[in-house]
């Protein structure tokens, strides 16, 4: 990539991800001169690039997208929500929960768990005394397990709401546009 070993030079992330894991012997070796599909999984967007990879030269970004408040923010979200309702109740959620301390450390449990299931089926989440029982006046300890198929079909859920934020947000740009144009006078002609 760089003539000079001391000289810096810009590179663009996926661009950088491809030639680190060829680098690494990352990439299978049958698949010279093919596309690579790049995912980088930020805190709140995940960026998609398509590459073609030319086994002399860099490769050449030929697309690329960014799902927008879709990252690994929001997989701990969905973590913790799955979490909050196991353990308080179906009606639980973090907009709903008011005990801050607790709330952290499911975060902090969440966190751990969605990078363990980058590489496993299933995380195991244990919070020793996250709460009390009141009517036992005994602390209340969280042991579940979690598996990619529960995180997938809760952030499927989050991504239908997204979607449905969307789809009406562009219905009110296109109501707010037609009252535009109504209220405007038609244009003069020039003569």
């Amino acid at each position: 990539m760089t003539e000079e070993p001391n000289e810096a030079q810009f590179v663009a992330e996926p661009i950088a991800a491809v030639e680190a894991a060829k680098k690494l012997d990352l990439l299978p070796k049958d698949k010279a001169n093919g596309h690579i599909l790049v995912i980088d999984v930020g805190a709140s967007n995940i960026d998609m690039s398509l590459l073609q990879d030319r086994q002399e030269e860099e490769p050449e970004v030929m697309f690329h997208s960014t799902c927008a408040n879709m990252g690994g923010n929001a997989l701990q979200t969905a973590l913790v929500n799955i979490l909050l309702r196991d353990f308080y109740g179906p009606e639980m959620t973090v907009s709903t929960m008011s005990d801050g301390m607790a709330l952290q450390r499911l975060y902090d449990a969440a966190e751990g768990a969605v990078m363990e299931l980058s590489s496993k089926i299933r995380s195991e989440i244990k919070i020793p005394f996250l709460s009390m029982d009141i009517a036992t006046k005994q602390p209340k300890h969280l042991e579940t397990g979690v598996g990619r198929a529960v995180l997938s079909d809760e952030l499927n859920f989050f991504l239908l709401q997204q979607q449905q934020i969307t789809e009406k947000k562009d219905q009110e740009e296109e109501q707010e546009e037609v009252l535009l144009s109504k209220s405007l006078p038609p244009p003069k002609t020039m003569s």
